[in-house]
């Protein structure tokens, strides 16, 4: 792992998934009923995670975030970007 983050490589043999269809609704004999889902290595998942935590902290710390931004963020939901556009509007209106 520690090779892979100095190196800004992540090897190919650990990416590697099973793709599987799951039924989605009506006749299993139509293939347009189906979805494809991947089945992940669990290395590739912890990962994933490892580098997810490295930069979500690199970004608060480091102030890259802006109010506006609402995904990708603990604590943060659809609900307060909705409530924040509706007070938003409010504002300007008043």
């Amino acid at each position: 792992m520690n090779i892979s983050l100095n190196s800004g490589v992540f090897t190919t043999r650990l990416v590697y998934s099973i793709i599987t269809p799951l039924h989605k609704k009506c006749y299993k004999n139509n293939v347009t009923n189906y979805r494809p889902i991947s089945l992940l290595m669990s290395f590739s998942k912890i990962f994933e995670k490892i580098i997810y935590n490295r930069l979500i902290t690199h970004f608060t710390s480091t102030n890259i975030f802006t109010n506006s931004q609402f995904g990708f963020r603990n604590k943060s939901s659809t609900d307060k970007a909705a409530y924040t556009l509706i007070n938003n509007i409010n504002m300007i209106i008043s």
